[in-house]
This record gives C-alpha cells, structure tokens and sequence, in this order.
C-alpha cells in the first residue's frame, strides 16, 4: 500500500491559478445549477397548486335513504334525488364519484382505493320533510336532516381536507348539518399518516445511500480509486478483480446490510412508540425493497461510473419523492407526477408499507403492487448490470490505469 501525504504531492498549484481556467468550475457548476433548478422546479410544482391539479380523486355516494310517504299517501325519496343532483354537480374531471353501498364504500376504504364517502343516512326523506313543514308552517323548528361524511385518514394526510372541501362545496345548499367523520381513524404514534412515508423514504435512502457508502469504500478496498482520510491519502493495490465479480460483492454485501438494518428500522420504530401490528411483514418488505433499490443504484454505478451517482440522485431522491404521494395524493399533483408515480420506487415502496403499517398488509392494498416492483426491479438491475460489466470486461475495459 502506498501512502502518500501533501508535500509528497509536487504537482499541486494555487487554486487561484486553477480558477483561471473554467474547464475546472464550469462543468460542475453547470451540473450544480442543473440539478437544484430540477429540485426547485420539481418540489414546488408538485405541491403548490394541488387544487388545480386536482384529478380522478376517488369519492363515493352513499345513499341509505329509505323515502317517506307525502300527506296525499305518494311515496317520494328524497334521497334518491340528491343523489343525483350530487352526481351531477361534482366535477367530474377532478373527481372519481361512484354510487356505493355503505359495505362497498367501507371496503374501498379499507384497500385505500377510495378516500371518502358522501353517506346519505336512512331517514333523511323523513327528516328533510319534517324540517320543511316545520319552516313552512311557522311551528317548533323541526331539527336539519343530517348528512355524514366519511374520511379516510389511513390514505393519506391530506386526502381527507379534500374530500371536506368537496362536501362542504357540494352540500352547501342542501340546508343540512354535514357531520365529518374519520373511518377507521389512525392510532397514536403515527404521525397523522406520515409514519408510513417516512419508513418509505427510509428503504430508499437504505438502498441509494447505503450502495453508495458501500461502493466508495468496497472499491477503496480492492484498489480501483484512492483513499483519502484527512491529510492521509492512500492507494491500495489493484486486486485485480473483474467488474462484474465487483458489482456482485457488491449486491452480496448490500443483501446482508438490507436484512440488518430492516430489522434496525423496525426496532427503532417500536421503541419510539410507533404502532406495527405485524413487525414480522415489515421487516421482510423493507429488506426486500432495500435490496430492490440497492441492486438497481448499483448497477447504475458500474454502467456510468463516477455519474453513477448523480444518475442515482434522479431516480430516487429528485423525480421519487414528489411523485410519492405520500404528503399530498398523486391524484392532487400535475399529470407529470401521476405518471412518475406509475414507476418511480419511492411511491411503489410507500403503498408497502402504507398497507403493512395501516391496511392490514393484504395485497389489495398496495403490498401486491409492491411486492411485483421490486421483483421487476431487482431482475432489471440483475440483468442490466451484469450485461453491461461483462461486456466492459470482455472488452479489457478494466478498472485500471495500465
């Protein structure tokens, strides 16, 4: 191993020199500026204008009214007509309205399919004409007909000020008290929703991070770049090794550290209070979606190289996280984030662990989905990755100077 510290080094100049010519600065300055406008343009446009944006957001109708019989002895459901005025006033390109049972509603809600109900109670044919005779007919006020509506806080923080929204604005004519209720409202410990964003977020940044952790020092090791710590610079004898043996240590060491620090998070998350009724399920999940994300950021890594990372960055950190939907639902973000959402790792692996931690863990709501991403994912990077290094090792394209 040879050691080498500043004064060995008898090629440096003073960096005012070196400032003199811009192929020093200019490239990474352009890559700098590239990136964070990407970030601000990104970050902001996903969020700021999420009324607007506002597209094929899930809602229900539920219309339990049983109509009521008029003076004259004709039956009328009063119901049944809000129902319909209610269909027809929703804007239909910003909202999935259905007409459901109560048992469907609940059974959407509990897939997270859907993120509210509108619930039209049994006697409001009763109440709404009680109430109007009464106004009529100048006697003791009889009490509004009540209107529910159901939120559905396992689906995201802000879907059920949405789905308020909407109701307060369609029913606002209807003269009735419009009570809001959560379903199946969320445990302390949860963080309002958030808990299963951040347990997403913490299996991406497991999976990048951690690769590119293990990349910088797994190469340092076999003596394919320099070392540096503090003043101390060293350079480790070439192992020799191949790039595609070097890319599969790679993703062998990343297994073991995915199944270590899966079971790490969950441990912590129990310790600080947060609820997880199959710790088990979650443990396995992480592990897998950290090892899906760990094979494709290494396999970025040996195609690109040095720009590996910044191939990364984008794939996981920059175009992930606004289309995650885990702050704000994708159905309240520009079409470019819905389309993101479709593939992009972080919203896949949020739907995970939203259903272990909030849905019961069934494949129906999102862990299936889940699930299918990171096999995908991981055969991808497999194949990509060892296509690409053996190819550069059959070309002698090694990962040496000589």
């Amino acid at each position: 191993m040879a050691t080498y510290n500043h004064t060995d080094d008898l090629t440096q100049k003073t960096g005012l020199a070196l400032l003199a010519s811009a192929r020093l600065w200019a490239v990474p300055a352009v890559i700098v500026i590239g990136v964070m406008s990407a970030l601000a343009a990104l970050y902001l446009g996903g969020t700021i204008n999420s009324s607007s944006s506002l597209s094929g957001f899930p809602i229900a109708i539920v219309n339990e009214d049983t109509g009521d019989t008029l003076p004259d002895g004709t039956t009328t459901n009063v119901g049944d007509k809000l129902t319909s005025a209610l269909v027809a006033g929703i804007d239909h390109d910003k909202f999935d309205v259905s007409t459901l049972t109560l048992d469907e509603a609940k059974s959407q809600m509990d897939d997270a399919t859907l993120y509210g109900a509108i619930v039209v109670p049994a006697d409001y044919s009763t109440t709404y004409l009680a109430h109007a005779a009464s106004a009529s007919t100048g006697s003791a006020a009889a009490p509004a007909p009540t209107i529910t509506v159901l939120t559905n806080p396992r689906s995201g923080t802000s879907t059920a000020a949405i789905v308020t929204a909407m109701a307060d604005q369609s029913l606002a004519q209807t003269g009735a008290t419009i009570s809001v209720e959560p379903y199946n409202p969320l445990p302390n410990g949860t963080g309002s929703g958030l808990s299963a964003f951040y347990f997403a977020l913490l299996i991406v940044l497991c999976g990048f991070t951690g690769s590119l952790i293990v990349s910088t020092f797994v190469d340092g090791s076999l003596g394919f770049v320099p070392s540096e710590v503090g003043p101390v610079y060293t350079l480790t004898r070439h192992s020799g090794l191949s790039r595609a043996s070097t890319l599969i240590l790679k993703w062998a060491i990343m297994l073991g550290l995915a199944v270590v620090v899966s079971g790490l998070y969950v441990a912590i998350a129990s310790a600080l209070g947060m609820p997880i009724d199959n710790p088990l399920q979650l443990w396995a999940f992480s592990a897998a979606a950290i090892w899906a994300v760990a094979i494709v950021a290494q396999a970025v890594n040996a195609i690109f190289g040095g720009i590996g990372m910044l191939v990364n960055l984008f794939i996981f950190i920059i175009l992930s996280l606004p289309s995650a939907g885990g702050t704000i639902p994708l159905e309240a973000t520009p079409p470019l984030f819905r389309w993101l959402g479709s593939f992009e790792p972080m919203h896949q692996i949020y739907l995970g662990t939203r259903s272990v931690l909030y849905l019961g863990g069934t494949l129906e709501s999102g862990l299936g989905r889940a699930l299918i991403f990171c096999g995908i994912t991981a055969v991808v990077g497999v194949i990509a990755g060892l296509l690409a290094t053996r190819l550069y090792d059959r070309r002698g394209l090694t990962r040496s100077l000589a």
